[in-house]
């Protein structure tokens, strides 16, 4: 199911797209206020980010190598067998590079389920209110803007989760690079 959904993601990014533009079209949205941050405040703003990034990374990390594991230890034990006939042998070449697309088959397939497990549990976890949008608006934001404030709120819930999902190292320059701004001096 998630390999098609992840072949399928044209779809999605043009049935998504069609359905903001709708929305935008239908009602437009009006021009929302940030707080003004120094880049200490910024950090702290955004530090629950990294913590639940790494806590997510983490946490599929253990179940990711619980359930997938033991396969690729198999088939890194079949490449280090066929890697030392080849030393060997040469005509054993074919039977190594075979052993090695296996074992980079399975890494990538892994790779399918780890990326969208960490976007899924990226989501759930800024739906539950951990997000990276929202608490930078000034207070009053969304006085005026009731019918806009669930639009924002998805698209923070979305924009955190693929955030999240995309790791601690991700979170860590996102937030270097909006600190680096932030402490710019205006030009």
């Amino acid at each position: 199911m998630i390999r098609r959904l992840v072949s399928n993601y044209r779809y999605i990014i043009f049935v998504v797209a069609l359905a903001a533009g709708i929305g935008v079209f239908r009602r437009p949205p009006l021009p929302l206020k940030f707080e003004s941050f120094k880049g200490a405040d910024f950090i702290g703003q955004l530090a629950p980010l990294f913590l639940a990034a790494l806590l997510i990374e983490r946490s599929l990390e253990v179940f990711i190598s619980t359930l997938r594991g033991a396969g690729e230890v198999k088939r890194q034990a079949v490449v280090d067998r066929c890697k030392k006939a080849a030393d060997a042998d040469a005509s054993k070449l074919p039977a190594l590079y075979a052993a090695q697309d296996e074992l980079s088959d399975y890494k990538s397939s892994t790779q399918q389920i780890a990326m969208p497990s960490a976007v899924v549990l990226g989501i759930l976890v800024s739906a539950v209110g951990i997000r990276c949008l929202g608490p930078l608006l000034a207070d009053p934001t969304f006085k005026d803007r009731q019918a806009q404030q669930p639009w924002f709120t998805a698209a923070d819930v979305l924009l955190t989760g693929g955030l999240l999902g995309g790791g601690s190292d991700f979170v860590h320059q996102f937030i270097t690079s909006l600190t680096d701004f932030v402490n710019k001096p205006p030009s």
